[in-house]
């Protein structure tokens, strides 16, 4: 059995990768976020989710999904970043509510320039085994400069006890057999089979499609367990994120404006927040603001 990632979308004179999107209608509890609803699917707002586009050294285009962790750093898919072999091959990743255009314009978003990236180690490619292709499929992307952009940190523990979860990304969506791409959608899925570094889905109202990789899978309504890795046999796998918790403190440990308020720090370029202070104890923490002091007495 051959499996088919969702790989990042690559683009020359034609579509060279084509499938379906995220067919899916969005839950009650979900309905402030839904911008338009259109035919077997809604579009979603969920500003933690942006387009990642890049460009391969032969000029072709793709495009995969991110998920920002923090304000200025992207999880998603290690498998998109196969072809990157410099900071020239990454064009941006893109945030805001317009539609992407994967080989032009990018109408209503916002560019965020890539200034460095790490993929997973352990990660390795197989076209024959999907639950070892999902397996440790992540990659980080640092942004340039400090960001204040929407966030959403990756969970602890498991998903299990919740009867269904939301995939959102921007893949293809195929309706009247028109099949438009470059839409941010979120489908509702049922979880399936819980493994330590992989997890399972089968189609809800929808499922995940070509595009839609190294976007967010959201447990219990909002909690970030996976990114979205490949498709097969009428099952969608993803990275269990939940469990890299190691590898990515340690990565983001050498990158700057990454650590969240209260862990300790030594310079303000190292917070989040852009402020390293003092709280009334003895060692300096990245703090909410300015209101803190600065140093400790």
């Amino acid at each position: 059995m051959s499996t088919k990632p969702l790989l990042c979308l690559v683009l020359t004179l034609v579509w060279s990768l084509g499938c379906g999107g995220l067919d899916a209608q969005e839950s009650p509890d979900d309905l402030a976020l839904v911008e338009q609803e259109i035919e077997g699917g809604g579009l979603t707002s969920r500003p933690f989710v942006g387009l990642l586009r890049t460009r391969s050294s032969e000029g072709n285009w793709g495009f995969c999904s991110g998920v920002l962790i923090r304000p200025g750093v992207v999880l998603t898919a290690a498998h998109c970043l196969r072809s990157i072999h410099s900071l020239g091959d990454f064009d941006g990743f893109y945030t805001g509510p317009g539609t992407a255009d994967p080989a032009g314009s990018m109408d209503g978003m916002t560019r965020h320039e890539v200034s460095d990236w790490s993929s997973h180690p352990e990660w390795v490619f197989t076209e024959n085994n999907a639950n070892v292709l999902a397996r440790h499929d992540l990659a980080l992307i640092l942004l340039s400069g400090h960001q204040t952009l929407k966030y959403r940190t990756v969970a602890t523990g498991s998903p299990t006890g919740t009867n269904g979860c939301f995939v959102v990304g921007y893949g293809n969506h195929t309706e009247g057999g028109v099949t438009a791409l470059g839409m941010k959608r979120a489908a509702w899925v049922t979880l399936g089979t819980v493994r330590q570094w992989t997890l399972q889905t089968t189609r809800g109202d929808g499922e995940a499609a070509a595009g839609d990789s190294g976007g967010a899978l959201l447990c219990f309504t909002t909690q970030l367990h996976g990114i979205t890795s490949n498709l097969s046999g009428g099952r969608t796998y993803y990275s269990r994120a939940s469990s890299e918790h190691d590898w990515m403190n340690q990565r983001l440990a050498a990158w700057p404006y990454t650590h969240l308020d209260w862990a300790s720090c030594s310079s303000d370029s190292q917070c989040v927040s852009n402020w390293c202070g003092c709280n009334g104890g003895s060692q300096n923490m990245c703090l909410p603001s300015s209101a803190y002091p600065k140093t400790c007495r």
